[in-house]
């Protein structure tokens, strides 16, 4: 499977050039001026090495920082939005986990667990089996050679996830009951 960023090829470019375009146009120009001045000030060969070795280079990192920082600029009311989201989210946390100590069943509504067991911090398997005991129409799909990530990442691991969603809608739709695993 490709990297999820090669669909957005023509985005990558765009950014990619955004960047060159700040590190490289107006780095340029700021370093041709500074590098004149130097060399008038120090000799050529003196001029030249503290431009080269380290006039250009924080210059550049200056403008390439400059160009990430004015589109976030313009954008802060969804940056701002998505932080406030994440820290609203973090701060119901206690409040859920309150709420799923008290859970103790579901009752029998149609529940896959999907454990990517591969790399899986000891314990976890025991609390994926406790999580698909919480419906008694349930099933739970231990994936031996899987690591979290990758169901969502790798293609086969992913359409393991989806076909759980599937057989789930299914089991909705059809009021069939899951076959236990």
């Amino acid at each position: 499977m490709q990297s999820r960023f090669a669909d957005n090829r023509r985005g990558n470019l765009q950014a990619f050039a955004w960047g060159a375009l700040g590190a490289a146009l107006f780095g340029l120009i700021v370093e041709l001026n500074v590098a004149q001045g130097l060399i008038r000030a120090l000799g050529e060969r003196d001029g030249l090495l503290i431009t080269v070795g380290f006039g250009a280079p924080c210059v550049e990192e200056f403008f390439k920082g400059l160009a990430l920082l004015i589109p976030v600029w313009f954008f802060r009311g969804e940056v701002d939005s998505a932080a406030r989201s994440q820290r609203d989210e973090w701060g119901q946390a206690p409040i859920l986990m309150q709420q799923a100590r008290v859970l103790k069943s579901l009752n029998d509504p149609p529940l896959i667990v999907v454990t990517a067991a591969r790399n899986a911090q000891d314990g976890w398997l025991p609390l994926q089996n406790e999580l698909a005991n919480l419906s008694s129409n349930s099933e739970h799909r231990v994936l031996a050679n899987t690591e979290h990530a990758s169901l969502t990442t790798n293609e086969g691991d992913a359409r393991a996830s989806t076909q759980a969603i599937v057989d789930v809608v299914m089991a909705v739709r059809t009021g069939q009951s899951l076959t236990r695993h």
